[in-house]
């Protein structure tokens, strides 16, 4: 048998297999460094992109994507050019340079022998993980290792097997340590080789830059003759609840219900306050506070309509609070256990909305909600007891999702 028989067993980059020199008996230390948001600051697809429908599409599908966005080459041979266009300072920050310093450390001792693992699989990602390993000049792991097809069904089952086999064959190990950024990865490892032997690191993403990424996933929709697939919602504007408050309501509807429904039947973000009345002019009197001399102004106008229109989507300068009074639900689906849900605001600063004739605003999700502030029928309201406040900013929201076909 070969001397490190592992080492050369499961390494996928043949550029970056290093062969200790220290003897079978003489290793003592098994470090693996997951690569995905632990080693490298890996893109994940961008919230403020896509509704709810494309967004779990991209994250999750087994059939469109061939196992989702983690699956898919380009996403991260993307982020991987991007990273060499870079100058120093900014390919620093495609990497976790804690996780970095700690792999060096790791790769200096003689005794250690330290892995990337990943669940990326082999046969797409062997020759993009090359080169970028290529790009460090000087090697600091061992072996570079991806998922092998036809080698246990789950990424946490495959990185087991994996460590399983080093650690039969190295009986002179005395201290193993497995870096991963995933909380149900590291719960499973924990279960099979104890918690002392697993770090949990704090994921780190670098995002695509956003014409990128629009780019890429209408190239793959394309690729798979689905490209009538994609569509962007009607632009619209209003109120933005940030993610935090909106978190806040969903876990006082969650309570409400007393858990009776899933957290993924209750409202996604985004929820918003849509404008009753979409128009330039609605649009300066909230910026401007309603000042009159700004609204008389074409200029003015003009000026303010194009700082609201570049802000990025479902961002905004202009943040406002307001308070909410009600909650409205309907059963829309008995036999799933379906809800709908609508909040009623009101602001709590009255200053910005004095030029609007209403003052209670409806929040709901941008796929129920239309500028008509009717409501459908039947549906029940409840009063808070305790007035909950939410930050929005005053943004637009105009989104790429996902039709399927009749």
């Amino acid at each position: 048998m070969e001397d490190h028989e592992p080492v050369r067993k499961w390494n996928s980059c043949k550029d970056h297999l290093v062969i200790p020199t220290t003897p079978r008996s003489g290793i003592t230390k098994l470090h693996v460094y997951d690569f995905d948001n632990t080693l490298y600051c890996s893109p994940h697809p961008n919230r403020y992109l896509y509704t709810k429908v494309l967004y779990d599409t991209l994250f999750n599908s087994s059939t469109i994507l061939g196992g989702g966005w983690w699956s898919e080459p380009s996403f991260l041979e993307q982020s991987f050019k991007d990273m060499l266009n870079s100058d120093e300072e900014q390919q620093a920050q495609y990497w976790n340079q804690e996780i970095i310093k700690l792999a060096r450390i790791s790769y200096e001792d003689p005794h250690t022998i330290s892995v990337v693992l990943t669940g990326r699989k082999e046969v797409y990602f062997h020759d993009i993980f090359n080169e970028m390993f290529s790009s460090f000049g000087k090697a600091f792991f061992n072996a570079i290792c991806l998922k092998r097809a036809n080698v246990s069904s789950t990424t946490a089952e495959y990185k087991i097997s994996l460590i399983k086999d080093f650690l039969d064959y190295y009986k002179s190990l005395q201290e193993l340590i497995v870096y991963d950024d995933r909380l149900a990865q590291v719960k499973k490892f924990e279960k099979v080789f104890g918690r002392d032997k697993v770090m949990q690191v704090q994921p780190s993403f670098k995002m695509l830059d956003m014409s990128d990424e629009v780019r890429l996933v209408g190239q793959i929709f394309q690729t798979l003759k689905m490209k009538e697939c994609l569509a962007w919602t009607p632009k619209a504007a209003g109120f933005i609840l940030d993610y935090s408050s909106h978190k806040k309501l969903v876990r006082w509807t969650f309570n409400f219900f007393r858990k009776k429904y899933k957290m993924s039947s209750l409202p996604q973000w985004p929820t918003y306050i849509p404008l009753t009345v979409e128009s330039d002019l609605e649009i300066v009197k909230i910026w401007s506070n309603n000042d009159l001399a700004t609204v008389q102004s074409q200029d003015k106008v003009r000026q303010i309509c194009d700082s609201f229109y570049s802000q990025p989507n479902l961002q905004g300068e202009k943040t406002f609070q307001f308070d909410v009074v009600k909650m409205g639900y309907a059963l829309t689906d008995k036999r799933r256990n379906k809800i709908t849900i609508f909040y009623k605001a009101i602001p709590a600063d009255n200053t910005y909305v004095s030029s609007m004739s209403q003052t209670m605003f409806v929040i709901s999700t941008e796929e129920k909600t239309s500028r008509n502030p009717s409501l459908p029928t039947g549906i029940r309201w409840a009063s808070l007891d305790k007035r909950i406040r939410v930050r929005t900013c005053f943004g637009h929201t105009e989104r790429l999702t996902y039709v399927a076909k009749p």
